[in-house]
């Protein structure tokens, strides 16, 4: 994966798992768990995160918080 890819301010699933350093299963479950928020729907089949609310969770774990 390209690094301009990473710093795009929209990421799909795989893209997002990558960005995390997670495996796309436990990325999918710790949104179930409620760890890391639901994306965004553009379309029936299109779902995004922000970039921005992954650097969030990644802030709250490094700090100490639910990883």
């Amino acid at each position: 994966m390209t690094e301009m890819k990473l710093q795009a301010p929209y990421l799909r699933g795989k893209q997002a798992a990558a960005y995390l350093g997670l495996g796309l299963s436990t990325f999918y479950r710790r949104i179930q768990e409620g760890v890391i928020p639901a994306g965004i729907k553009q379309t029936r089949k299109c779902v995004v995160w922000r970039r921005v609310d992954l650097d969030v969770y990644v802030e709250r774990c490094a700090s100490g918080g639910a990883a």
